[in-house]
């Protein structure tokens, strides 16, 4: 694991010399023990990417680049066995409801808006090293959450004290949230085949357990969910896997799965309260999700 993390890669696609500037100085602040690559375009893009044999890789995109948009590049990430573990985070100026469902619909990792000033391209040096390097020493607002508006969040995670604690820490985080719990895959098997469907409103993410208790029921029910989501026509909420696992084979299938963020739990519960107020400030308020359809 120590040498994966000595050898991260953050790729920044943008035809916009200004724009991949300030992300590469966000991510250099914020960010440890990471090389920062730029490319101009998709293929530039492509080709960097299809010459990288080893180590942890993680790409951020513009939407709109000439000759191939963001969108066909990450088609192409995704159809290739030996790419598509790669996470890839899409930012574009444009924010319209469709355009984001559509990118979600593609299977982005995640959308966010480029910001309008300099000092807020921090956010997405944030995002990168919390959800997607798992380095939990980022520091974000202590105001995180603390005046989010109503949110639906469903948990799936077998162990009961796991469960308990992440309750109250989600609900620290997040007072107006409404938490929904379920134990094990067969429970949440028979909450998406029942239950689902009633819900008004959907849950607007979904924090799933890998080892529930084995690491293939997880998987299994991570397939589960997106399947149920496109057979459906609904919206693709969000799905954050949480684990104690920081094995890299982990990481990587569960993004080959689908997933959109892969999250080591902290080892000490007492920083569990900062921990997933952090990423409820960044998944519900930083984060573009998508909100057409149910």
């Amino acid at each position: 694991m120590i040498s994966e993390i000595k050898n991260t890669k953050i790729y920044i696609a943008d035809d916009d010399e200004d724009d991949r500037m300030l992300i590469r100085v966000a991510i250099e602040n914020v960010v440890q023990n990471a090389t920062v690559i730029e490319a101009v375009d998709g293929t530039q893009l492509l080709s960097m990417l299809s010459n990288e044999e080893t180590g942890r890789q993680l790409v951020i995109m513009d939407m709109n680049m000439p000759q191939m948009s963001g969108l066909e590049t990450f088609e192409i990430i995704k159809s290739n066995d030996s790419t598509k573990h790669i996470p890839v985070i899409m930012v574009s100026t444009a924010s319209s409801p469709h355009l984001v469902k559509e990118a979600y619909d593609h299977g982005i990792n995640a959308y966010m808006t480029k910001p309008l000033f300099a000092s807020e391209y921090q956010k997405i040096a944030h995002l990168i090293n919390l959800c997607y390097l798992n380095d939990h020493s980022s520091v974000l607002p202590s105001s995180a959450g603390k005046y989010m508006q109503q949110k639906n969040i469903l948990l799936i995670e077998d162990n009961s004290d796991h469960r308990t604690l992440m309750n109250m820490a989600l609900k620290n985080s997040v007072p107006q949230s409404n938490i929904i719990s379920v134990m094990d895959e067969t429970s949440a098997i028979d909450f998406f085949t029942s239950v689902w469907n009633n819900l008004a409103p959907l849950p607007d993410l979904i924090l799933l357990d890998l080892y529930l208790p084995n690491r293939q029921n997880g998987l299994n029910l991570l397939e589960l969910i997106r399947n149920f989501l496109k057979t459906q026509n609904l919206r693709n909420v969000p799905i954050i896997i949480l684990s104690n696992s920081d094995h890299p084979d982990d990481i990587a299938e569960c993004y080959r799965c689908n997933a959109n963020a892969y999250m080591i739990k902290s080892q000490d519960p007492r920083t569990w309260y900062a921990y997933f107020s952090n990423l409820c400030h960044l998944w519900l308020e930083i984060i573009n999700l998508p909100v057409m359809g149910r």
